[in-house]
């Protein structure tokens, strides 16, 4: 169970599925419970726990890697907003969507709204 819940963690992990990854940890979590209820003696639940804490480590890793991936190119995605909004008032739609869809083929989703327009990094 440890090992495919691992294998799983990482391919979530891969794919920047940090809920999947989470669901992976909790999962060996609830693994682990259940096995202290058995009576056998081995060194397995050790083990496995091991393996839980370097799980949490690495999701607290990816966690802080993507945060500081937002925090590094958020000041060119405001200047790039502010082009499209110009871009807009000036009724250059066709400018204006190309900066929105270059956004949204690196993984940056532009909301737009009455205040204005804000940016989400997809996981």
């Amino acid at each position: 169970i440890a090992t495919r819940l691992e294998a799983d963690f990482v391919a979530c992990l891969d794919k920047r599925d940090i809920a999947g990854a989470a669901g992976a940890v909790l999962e060996l979590d609830d693994a682990l419970e259940a096995w202290s209820a058995d009576t056998l003696q081995s060194d397995e639940p050790a083990r496995v726990r091991a393996t839980l804490r370097s799980m949490v480590v690495r999701l607290g890793q990816a966690a802080a890697a993507a945060s500081g991936r937002a925090g590094l190119i958020g000041p060119l995605i405001d200047e790039l907003l502010a082009a499209r909004a110009a871009a807009r008032r000036a009724g250059r739609y066709a400018d204006a969507d190309a900066v929105r869809d270059r956004l949204a083929g690196l993984g940056i989703e532009i909301r737009d709204s009455e205040e204005g327009s804000s940016w989400h990094l997809e996981s």
